[in-house]
């Protein structure tokens, strides 16, 4: 026997959390329909135990478990967002499974739809942060390279603004030539455009270009191999309530714990981001080696005459200076 915690995804809900007993195991990041007040409700657990380790709890309640009943295949968040909050539990005062409720989407909080069931699979690119500091023409430049190469490994790639503001000026700088691949996720869409966007992200037939808030960022896409940051020292990444999470700091974990690149973009980074990469713990976008270019032919001349004590040392040769 378990005793399962869930957190209802009910609309406008004051309920934070919920216990049952069941003969069946869920991992943590399950979707289940556990009744409440008489009527079948949308949850996500939250924690698991067995009643073994709650013995003494359950002997004080003043108040008995409902038992839930048993559904064999239930939806499972992604192996990559699961991860992800067990991550951030290293840097955050909060449980996991309060952590994973807070890296689902509005859509899915408030009980309007379920995770899409996908499969997660784990890539193998280079993970270590990179930093690109320019002004905002020249990032979305550099982001446009970024695209085009990612779309040739035939991956799917991500970037995360701060605002809904921030989504339309991103479309329209990147939008050119791709606009059948674009997939856009904003708080300002309407019930239509939020279903159509569900409807491309599915699509697996062809690689997407996905700009979304951080609200959305978290929907996992088997093919998506990159992700950028815009405006990553922004204070909109941060939430407004506990556990105060920024969503910048939980991005860079999920792409270390699913394989995925991931860039960092901003006129002036993070304090924190710029420390680490002055003790190379992350990576400098776009840093090639710096060569003199001269405008004729090199040759090297050998110099075989002895120095003579009468003659004044000179820098260039004679056959340097002729």
């Amino acid at each position: 026997m378990f005793v399962i915690q869930v957190t209802p995804l009910i609309r406008g809900t004051k309920l934070e959390s919920l216990s049952y007993f069941s003969s069946s195991e869920y991992p943590i990041g399950s979707f289940l329909e556990v009744p409440i007040r008489g009527k079948t409700q949308n949850a996500i657990v939250t924690e698991s135990r067995p009643v073994s380790t709650t013995k003494t709890a359950l002997k004080a309640a003043t108040f008995s478990l409902r038992k839930l009943p048993h559904q064999p295949d239930p939806v499972i968040l992604p192996e990559s967002v699961r991860n992800t909050a067990n991550e951030l539990t290293k840097l955050y005062p909060a449980s996991a499974g309060s952590l994973l409720f807070q890296l689902l989407a509005p859509d899915i909080r408030n009980g309007t739809r379920l995770y899409p069931r996908t499969d997660a699979i784990k890539h193998d690119e280079e993970t270590t942060p990179q930093i690109l500091t320019a002004r905002i023409d020249e990032r979305y430049v550099a982001y446009q390279s970024f695209i085009r190469t990612t779309f040739a490994h035939r991956g799917s790639i991500m970037i995360v603004v701060p605002t809904a503001v921030e989504v339309d000026y991103a479309v329209k700088e990147l939008q050119q030539g791709i606009e059948d691949r674009i997939v856009v996720f904003s708080p300002n869409q309407t019930k239509k455009k939020r279903e159509e966007a569900y409807q491309k992200l599915a699509d697996s037939t062809v690689a997407k270009l996905i700009i979304t808030t951080p609200s959305h960022a978290f929907l996992e896409r088997s093919d998506l191999i990159a992700i950028i940051i815009e405006q990553s020292s922004s204070s909109h990444y941060v939430m407004r309530q506990r556990p105060y999470l920024n969503h910048c700091t939980a991005l860079i974990a999920y792409a270390r714990v699913s394989g995925r690149s991931i860039l960092l973009g901003d006129i002036v980074p993070r304090t924190e981001d710029e420390v680490r990469r002055r003790n190379e713990q992350y990576l400098t976008y776009g840093e090639d080696a710096k060569r003199i270019a001269f405008t004729a032919p090199l040759s090297i001349i050998t110099q075989r005459d002895k120095p003579k004590p009468e003659i004044p040392f000179q820098l260039f040769s004679k056959e340097l200076i002729t």
